[in-house]
């Protein structure tokens, strides 16, 4: 279960991408040049969550156990630009968590509001 909240001006959209332990993605690590390009090429289908601005949302999103899973916010909804963990490997930050709080920034205002999602277990869903 994901709980969602949204203060933005751009429609993002976060999605999750399967990943090594490492986070690497079709052997890339987060640092490696076209890190990115193999985060588009790889986001799950069904995955998609989106809340409307100012707003907050519900979601349950099953994925299969026993793999790595890292979110990737599709800012303004593009594969084009994209927020991942390949940006604070980079020394940029977009995107903070404590515990299974997400918070993720597409760079327009420095806030980390413009996508927040708390993530659930099936032994912690609310």
């Amino acid at each position: 279960k994901i709980t969602g909240s949204r203060e933005a001006a751009f429609d993002n959209v976060l999605k999750f991408y399967e990943t090594d332990a490492q986070g690497r993605v079709d052997g890339l690590a987060p640092e490696d040049e076209g890190y990115e390009a193999a985060v588009a090429a790889n986001l799950l289908d069904g995955s998609d969550i989106f809340v409307t601005n100012l707003d907050s949302a519900n979601f349950d999103l099953s994925l299969a156990g026993g793999a790595f899973y890292a979110p990737a916010l599709l800012i303004d909804g593009s594969t084009d630009n994209l927020a991942t963990i390949a940006d604070n490997a980079l020394g940029m930050t977009r995107i903070q968590r404590e515990g299974n709080i997400w918070r993720f920034e597409d760079l327009s205002d420095d806030d980390f509001s413009d996508l927040v999602i708390t993530l659930y277990s099936a032994e912690t869903a609310v």
